[in-house]
């Protein structure tokens, strides 16, 4: 995985850096991060070993890690028609000469699944979109009672292949050296770029792909732990400044959008005929030129009801259909229940996918992890989603969505 910059905010200390640990063979356990080549493959790196030691972590030596395995070949039986090749994994050392071929996920609403560009979006790797919906969708006690969707109306789980070739001078970027073939993270909300604070980067680099990763030494989201590390990116930079209703269109956009670097509006980066409609795999080769950094071919979809089992569940005599028939039609009593802001459980007239103790908003604090040794309930609503502060649970869920997106060996290799 490539290494992120610390998140805007965040407090650098000099005190934990490869500036001051120097750079180097050798594990150092009382050091809160490292500055060996094989902090990369720990997720456990100080926040300047990109600028500071990636010269040294690219360079080949005679104690280089042997090679990964090939991926598995398909069971016999599994049909004519050849599987997409795997993602390459993300290289650290940036090479601006080559194209990444990534898969991204985003939890949606069916209706909008490749009917927009991407652009100007936030999207995840698998974990963090599994973290996502775990943590900010399905909360029975943060939710609405009288809804009659999930939050946003999201009701599937999408993969793109995505064919990325950031612009030769972010890459080379001796400030951006930290994120290998990535630029920052940008956060977007309506198709605008919500930090004021990240405009230069735009005028000074224009399009690129960027990326933040979610874990740091693998301590995760407090509310989400897991084994594995997973990542946010954000794709377009098209008019960046402004929402999508001010933006005009590209061949006529409005006069106050931002301008990148050769003086004109920043066009986002997804390359003329990007989106191949036809194909999962990209026809389109990013040139890695300004207007050209990358591309997408349509998505794999799956449904969350089949994948969380609510089609598996009773209703009334038949299978549940979707999520708002299960709402209101599951027939299974453990299913309707909910806690109180208390931790009190109360019984409910609607089924409940999924709810956690308030005690385990965050899974680390005393009141939690008592709880959990306790035996008590601290889940309620589906099995699929039962154990939000189990770090192998959760890698399991990641699995398990993988299997279900048709990704070969996800439940065997452990290695999605």
């Amino acid at each position: 995985w490539p290494l992120a910059a610390p998140a805007a905010g965040a407090v650098v200390d000099p005190d934990h850096s490869c500036a001051r640990f120097g750079c180097g063979p050798g594990y150092f356990p009382q050091r809160a991060c490292q500055c060996n080549e094989l902090c990369l493959q720990h997720s456990n790196c100080c926040y300047d070993f990109g600028h500071k030691c990636h010269r040294q972590a690219a360079a080949p030596t005679a104690q280089a890690a042997p090679a990964a395995p090939p991926p598995p070949a398909p069971p016999a039986g599994a049909g004519a028609t050849t599987p997409p090749p795997p993602p390459r994994r993300v290289r650290y050392a940036a090479k601006a000469d080559s194209v990444l071929h990534v898969d991204l996920y985003r939890a949606m609403a069916s209706s909008a699944v490749d009917t927009h560009p991407l652009e100007d979006d936030d999207m995840a790797d698998l974990g963090g979109a599994i973290k996502y919906l775990h943590t900010e969708i399905l909360t029975e006690h943060l939710g609405d009672p009288l809804r009659t969707t999930r939050k946003y109306s999201i009701d599937v789980l999408t993969r793109h292949r995505l064919k990325i070739k950031n612009t030769q001078k972010l890459v080379e970027s001796k400030a951006q050296q930290a994120m290998g073939e990535f630029g920052p993270f940008v956060t977007y909300d309506w198709g605008q770029a919500t930090n004021p604070a990240q405009m230069p980067l735009f005028q000074e680099y224009g399009d690129f792909v960027g990326v933040q990763m979610g874990c740091s030494n693998l301590h995760c989201d407090v509310r989400w732990p897991s084994e594995m590390p997973y990542s946010w990116f954000s794709v377009g930079n098209w008019c960046p400044n402004l929402p999508w209703d001010k933006k005009g269109v590209k061949g006529s956009p409005n006069a106050a959008c931002v301008r990148g670097p050769g003086g004109g509006v920043v066009q986002g980066g997804l390359c003329p005929g990007g989106f191949d409609a036809s194909s999962f795999i990209p026809a389109v080769e990013p040139s890695g030129n300004p207007g050209c950094v990358y591309s997408y071919g349509k998505a794999n979809v799956v449904w969350l009801d089949a994948l969380v089992g609510i089609t598996g569940q009773d209703c009334n005599g038949q299978t549940c259909k979707n999520w708002l028939h299960f709402r209101h039609n599951c027939t299974d009593p453990k299913l309707k229940r909910k806690f109180l802001p208390s931790g009190q459980i109360v019984g409910t007239d609607y089924c409940v996918e999924f709810d956690i103790h308030p005690a385990c908003d965050n899974c680390e604090t005393p009141d939690c992890q008592a709880l959990l040794r306790s035996g008590q309930e601290a889940y309620l609503g589906l099995p699929w989603w039962s154990g939000r502060c189990d770090r192998r649970a959760n890698v399991r869920r990641l699995e398990e969505a993988a299997a279900a997106l048709g990704i070969a060996g996800a439940l065997s290799t452990h290695t999605v």
